[in-house]
Parts: C-alpha cells; sequence; structure tokens
C-alpha cells in the first residue's frame, strides 16, 4: 500500500504520497482496428456547472470508473463528472494554500486512484483522492537554482507510477521517480533533437516512451523512458499540438489547437487518415481547443477553452 512520506532534497520539495507500481490506464481501441471517418458534437456541456458557470475549461482525463475531471481553469478549480456525465464534485478556488490553484493546467488520475493536477502558477502538483478530498502537493523548486523548474503544463505516469511534467515555461520535460524524487531534466529551448519550445501534453505508450505535444514547435517529440530523445513527428498541416492520446492500438491521436482538428497516425508518426479530422455540428466555431479524453462508451470530449464549453462527440468509424 502508498505511505506518507516527506522528503526534502537539493532539488525538490516534496509532500506527496509514493506512487506504487501498477497498470496505467490505457485508453482502449474504440473503433476495433477501424479508422475514423468523422467526430461529430453530440452535446454542449456550457454554463453553470455546480457553483460557477465553466470557464476556459483545460486539461481533462476520465478513471477507472468513468468519472471525467476537468481544470475549469478560469475559476481556478476542478470539477468531477460522473459516467452519465452530471455534474458530482469541486474544489478550488483562488490561491497558494492546499487545494486551492493559481491556473490548473492539467489532470491525471492514477493506478492508485490518485487525481493529479498540474498547477501552473503556483508551480506544483497537487493530490487529491476520487472524492476531490486534498491529499498532498510537491512542489517544483530547487532553492539552489531558483530558475531550474518554470510551470508545469502537461503531466502523464508510466506503468511504474513515475510522473512526466512539461515545462511549460523551461521548456523541458521533468522525470520524477514513483517517489516522488527528481531524476533528470529532458529537452531545452530550440527546435533541434530533442529541443522543446512551449511544451503541453504528455502521453506515455505501453514501453513507457514519452510524447510530447511540443506546441511551439508544431510536432510531437518523443522520448524512450530514459529520457533519450528518439524522433520527431512532423505532419503535415500539424502547427500547434496541445493533447496527445495513445489507443490501444498505438495509435496516436493529436488536437491541433490552431486548426481545431484531430490527427492520427502510427506512433512512429505515419499519417493514418487522408486529411486531420474537422469536429463537425458544434453551434459556432471551436476557438483554443486544450485537451482532449475518450470516455468509456468510447465518446471523445473536447475542451473548448475559447468558448468555455466542453463538447461531447461521436467518432463514427469509416468502412472495414
Amino acid at each position: 500500500m502508498p505511505r506518507w512520506f516527506g522528503l526534502v532534497s537539493g532539488v525538490l520539495t516534496v509532500q506527496l504520497l509514493s506512487c506504487s507500481p501498477g497498470t496505467t490506464r490505457r485508453t482502449p481501441d474504440f473503433l476495433g482496428g477501424r479508422l475514423p471517418a468523422a467526430i461529430i458534437v453530440q452535446q454542449e456541456i456550457t454554463g453553470r456547472i455546480l457553483s460557477l458557470p465553466l470557464k476556459q475549461p483545460s486539461g481533462m482525463t476520465v478513471d477507472f470508473d468513468g468519472n471525467l475531471y476537468i481544470c475549469d481553469q478560469g475559476n481556478n478549480r476542478i470539477v468531477k463528472f460522473s459516467p452519465g456525465l452530471q455534474p458530482a464534485r469541486e474544489t478550488g478556488g483562488y490561491g497558494d494554500d492546499g487545494g486551492l490553484f493559481k491556473q490548473p493546467v492539467d489532470v491525471i488520475v492514477d493506478s492508485d486512484n490518485r487525481v493529479l493536477v498540474s498547477d501552473a502558477v503556483n508551480r506544483r502538483i497537487q493530490q487529491f483522492d476520487t472524492t476531490l478530498t486534498y491529499r498532498s502537493q510537491m512542489l517544483l523548486e530547487d532553492p539552489d537554482e531558483p530558475l531550474k523548474f518554470g510551470s508545469p503544463s502537461g503531466i502523464a505516469v508510466t506503468r511504474d507510477g513515475s510522473l512526466r511534467i512539461a515545462d511549460h515555461e523551461r521548456n523541458d520535460l521533468i522525470f520524477l521517480n514513483n517517489a516522488g524524487v527528481f531524476e533528470r531534466l529532458v529537452g531545452d529551448l530550440g527546435y533541434r533533437g530533442g529541443q522543446l519550445a512551449g511544451p503541453q501534453g504528455v502521453a506515455v505508450d505501453k514501453e513507457d516512451n514519452v510524447f510530447v505535444c511540443d506546441a511551439g514547435n508544431g510536432r510531437i517529440a518523443v522520448y524512450d523512458k530514459y529520457g533519450e530523445f528518439q524522433r520527431a513527428i512532423v505532419i503535415d498541416g500539424l502547427e500547434r499540438p496541445v493533447s496527445a492520446i495513445i489507443d490501444g492500438s498505438d495509435r496516436l491521436w493529436i488536437l491541433d489547437q490552431q486548426s481545431s482538428r484531430v490527427f492520427l497516425c502510427t506512433s512512429i508518426g505515419t499519417p493514418l487518415i487522408p486529411q486531420p479530422l474537422q469536429l463537425l455540428g458544434a453551434k459556432t466555431p471551436i476557438e483554443n481547443p486544450a485537451d482532449m479524453t475518450f470516455l468509456k462508451d468510447g465518446r471523445l470530449v473536447i475542451s473548448d477553452s475559447g468558448n468555455d464549453r466542453l463538447l461531447v462527440c461521436t467518432v463514427v468509424p469509416g468502412a472495414g
């Protein structure tokens, strides 16, 4: 079982539950090996959600039971929806005390049902249980090197509970082991090789390779589990990738913020569809989509940050 511990190192100040090894939640291949033909918006979630109107939703994730968690960034809160997409719980508010936020940008649920949130301006990762009760925090700071860490953005968890955190401000990727101890920084500002520019979403595959949405460079940067740069995925028309999902068939789904389209390719970057998929059926044009996630029933949810709404979409399979 996980245990409480406190650690103050020369690199990070940590006050977090250790992460025990477990099976990382994998996104199934909802299409059964077929390719998507269209993505159609079936429902829009907007307006008042529990205590406040939804405002600039960003990062999202789904737990093992099918509950949806979103970062309601404009309200500095986390909102939990039931599998039926009914608002269930909320937590947060503006501030720097535990359980409060200054720009929550991404959220994941690990194999032990711990809810981890990137709290960007506070430069920390906060941890909650699935009732959204605050548990602990991890401060991204180094007293001996104040400029070492910046603002966390995307976050992903490996099979053994280690964390991979994109640092949007410092243009690198932070590797932490499953005890929350700093291991290494990967990347640097630039375009060559493993360099990054404004990294956003992060995903890991079944081999713990790390796929980083290198938003400023318009590509996906891929590293192995040790942080060695492997390749860059560059696709015609991909301008500002912000979210990535690897499904059960090792296909890579990429959300492009600039064009509001979804790209689909193999894990090595070979496009699988002739053209990226537009989101059809929205009442108004999509503006600055921030993240996407699959629900347990195969529907795709997009956080349309610029319009303060969630788009619940059906992915229509093609023939064959």
